[in-house]
């Protein structure tokens, strides 16, 4: 049998970030074909995504890749930028600006 596993303080399994779960139900929402990729990628939080145009639709998977345009952050930041449909706080948004707009303005409306 091997060895006790760590699973943090007082031996629970630290939650994730809650944003986390908004962030990955909010871009998996996404039904209409966008013009190009999104990253998403948490600074503070084990969060990551690549959601791209596919199949008439998108397909949102949970890796680090390169996309058309990035939102980078905190997770906190990230969820409120997405409900907002624009860069809030400390959330960059890089890349391609018509991308990100199209993949904001599809999240947010």
């Amino acid at each position: 049998m091997d060895g006790p596993t760590d699973h943090g303080p007082a031996g629970r399994t630290p939650s994730p970030h809650p944003s986390v779960a908004v962030i990955d139900a909010v871009l998996r929402s996404v039904t209409t074909p966008m013009a190009g990729s999104l990253h998403v990628h948490c600074t503070d939080a084990d969060g990551e995504w690549y959601a791209e145009p596919a199949g008439g639709g998108v397909v949102v998977t949970r890796e680090h890749r390169k996309g058309d345009a990035v939102l980078r952050g905190p997770a906190e930041e990230i969820a409120a930028t997405l409900r907002a449909g624009a860069p809030t706080g400390a959330v960059e948004g890089l890349g391609d600006p018509a991308v990100l707009a199209a993949w904001l303005a599809a999240v947010s409306g």
